[in-house]
């Protein structure tokens, strides 16, 4: 996908691979589309807590068998980055939001985390770690 637009099919193919993943047994706690600012390209994260326990190349090669069996396959393993929760970018979504969006489509146009260009972001489902939601004060 070497688009500066994330078009419907990338949209469905990326959601497609999540869910394909997770009936493969992959844990994937969150996942989004994000536009790299410096290059325009979108990439699909795949947030899984494998990365930090098994390792990325176990993860990668889950994705990998996962596209190869989605055919006609509309994603390509260089449309995809494996991420674990301690990742800068994972992290900068999640202090954003205070609340849950699972399973809610969000598209971010132009959107600055604390001073730095984000780029787009199109998200599938964004957990929000306890700590990252803001109670309000009490009076």
């Amino acid at each position: 996908m070497d688009q500066a637009v994330l078009v419907n099919e990338d949209k469905r193919a990326g959601l497609a691979l999540v869910r394909a993943l997770e009936r493969e047994g992959v844990p994937v706690t969150d996942a989004f589309w994000y536009e790299l600012p410096e290059t325009g390209r979108w990439r699909l994260f795949i947030v899984s807590p494998w990365v930090e326990s098994r390792g990325l190349s176990e993860v990668y090669c889950h994705v990998t068998s996962t596209i190869q069996r989605m055919m006609p396959a509309s994603i390509r393993l260089d449309d995809v980055t494996a991420i674990g929760e301690d990742d800068p970018i994972f992290r900068r979504l999640t202090a954003t939001f205070a609340a849950r969006t699972d399973g809610v489509h969000i598209e971010l146009p132009d959107t600055e985390f604390g001073g730095v260009d984000f780029g787009d972001v199109f998200i599938y489902r964004l957990n929000i770690p306890a700590q990252a939601v803001h109670s309000p004060r009490k009076r």
